[in-house]
């Protein structure tokens, strides 16, 4: 009787822990620029770093400080040149949403700092956006990305799978080639970037 009762408690235990357990969580995964969350299941990117607490970590490197504040500009989203984009990492100057000719151009009212790690075909984005309401939202996201001509797209795998199309300007910037500008026709919206040296 002993045995059995000892037994039972100890099976008691057991699903008490078991239903204690927390879950896994990954940081956010930004919609393309524009801060709001993606979609899609979650996956484990292969040889990604794993942290201590047994979580995917998605990028390494880490955000500039510096802030941007997002503009709307009275003109329709310029015309992507290519280029060839350089591998390095990448910190964002210009956040402009194109408003067409007839648009007000002023202030958003959202600041955001954003760094880009580009390695081969590897990309990975840090940002971190701050609305209206000093909302900071953070969010790292990494995959691998092909071009074609000055259109581009980034097949995100970590920390969720999620599939984001742009163009692309390198090295526009009176001939630099540490500029290099990613445009978004869904939301008018380019983002210029500046290569660390």
């Amino acid at each position: 009787m002993a045995f059995r009762a000892l037994l039972l408690c100890g099976a008691a235990t057991l699903a008490l822990l078991l239903a204690c357990k927390d879950d896994e969580t990954k940081p956010p995964v930004t919609d393309a620029f524009s801060g709001g969350a993606g979609g899609g299941s979650p996956t484990s990117e292969a040889g990604a770093p794993v942290g201590d607490s047994g979580t995917t970590v998605c990028s390494t490197a880490t955000i500039m400080p510096t802030v941007v504040d997002q503009q709307s500009v009275s003109a329709n989203l310029p015309t992507a040149n290519g280029g060839t984009i350089q591998d390095g990492t990448y910190d964002l100057e210009v956040d402009a949403i194109y408003v067409g000719a007839g648009g007000l151009g002023t202030p958003t009212g959202v600041s955001i700092a954003s760094t880009i790690v580009i390695t081969g075909n590897r990309f990975e984005r840090l940002d971190r956006v701050v609305d209206a309401s000093n909302v900071s939202t953070p969010s790292v996201a990494s995959g691998t990305f092909q071009l074609a001509g000055a259109s581009g797209a980034v097949a995100f795998t970590c920390p969720l799978t999620l599939n984001e199309a742009f163009s692309f300007t390198a090295g526009s910037d009176a001939g630099s080639d540490d500029s290099l500008t990613l445009y978004r026709s869904t939301t008018n919206e380019a983002r210029t970037y500046r290569r660390r040296l």
